[in-house]
């Protein structure tokens, strides 16, 4: 790969929920949220992700969130789609019809359900990428999908494959985290998809984090994103980065008490910042004993 994005999706990126209003997306919440995490500084947007109920959402539904976030942000940060399924020619028809859109690019997971080989998953991202000129950030997350990709197939798909960029990795494990950047390309994006260990992996050489976090703590996710680099920069992790992973712990252990996005949604609703924390079945509304819990720690943070 010949680093079609070097340095685009750097930084501090928010897995969006999708807002509901009685069954239906709220987009004048989602707009609130928008602005909520602009002024915060996030430096760009994932729309239509697990965060964002995506399993749930019809095709009209996902063309209208891609739009509405877009032409909301009007070009401030870049703004990513989810496309990825279990089927590769559904993966490649969502790519298909996000393209005409033109976003900055594809978040596309590894197959779920139907467990793939190795092998299996380098055709599959094969055959993706060559149906589009999108940049493909590929996303690892063996918690979700019961598979996990293979460092050395996620070198094998970037180096054949150019329009593939970077990697979500969210097995939440540092050990991959320095592996992928000890045999991928320099210019090959390595994105940390774990909340609680995001600090860690950037003072590893991860470049940046596709964060669930980062709706309710946005500017302390750069703050901590930024003292991540500069660990980096220094060769060293720092107490600092330390620090800063010890400190969100227990908001990262709440916000993942229940299914993402769960808590979230209920955090976001208690921060005035969406209006309902509505979800769509086969999720429902964070479980009563996490409420208290969850308030504490939202105040704790400055959230409330």
């Amino acid at each position: 790969m010949s680093g079609v994005l070097s340095h685009f999706f750097e930084g501090v990126t928010t897995a969006l929920i999708t807002p509901f209003k009685n069954g239906e997306i709220d987009f004048n919440s989602l707009k609130t949220l928008l602005r909520f995490q602009i002024d915060n500084g996030i430096e760009g947007f994932v729309v239509c992700g697990t965060t964002g109920e995506s399993t749930t959402l019809s095709l009209e539904e996902k063309t209208k969130l891609l739009n509405f976030v877009i032409t909301e942000i009007s070009g401030q940060v870049p703004v990513i789609v989810g496309n990825g399924t279990f089927s590769t020619q559904e993966s490649i028809y969502l790519a298909s019809v996000f393209e005409k859109i033109k976003p900055g690019g594809l978040l596309t997971v590894t197959p779920y359900y139907n467990k793939p080989p190795q092998r299996g998953l380098v055709k599959h991202y094969a055959a993706i990428a060559q149906s589009t000129k999108l940049p493909i950030i590929l996303y690892n997350v063996p918690s979700r999908t019961s598979l996990k990709m293979e460092p050395e197939t996620v070198l094998e798909i970037a180096m054949a494959n150019e329009n593939v960029v970077g990697v979500k990795e969210a097995a939440g494990d540092i050990e991959v985290i320095k592996k992928l950047k000890k045999i991928c390309p320099k210019d090959f994006m390595i994105l940390s998809g774990d909340d609680g260990t995001f600090t860690e992996a950037m003072a590893y050489g991860a470049q940046g984090v596709i964060s669930v976090l980062s709706h309710v703590v946005p500017s302390w996710c750069v703050k901590a994103a930024e003292a991540g680099r500069e660990s980096f920069k220094l060769g060293k992790k720092s107490e600092v980065v330390d620090k800063l992973t010890s400190e969100i712990k227990e908001v990262c252990d709440l916000l993942f008490c229940e299914a993402n996005p769960i808590p979230v949604k209920w955090a976001m609703k208690e921060m005035g910042i969406i209006e309902s924390g509505e979800l769509r079945l086969p999720l429902v509304e964070l479980d009563k004993k996490f409420h208290k819990p969850m308030l504490d720690v939202l105040r704790k943070m400055g959230s409330l």
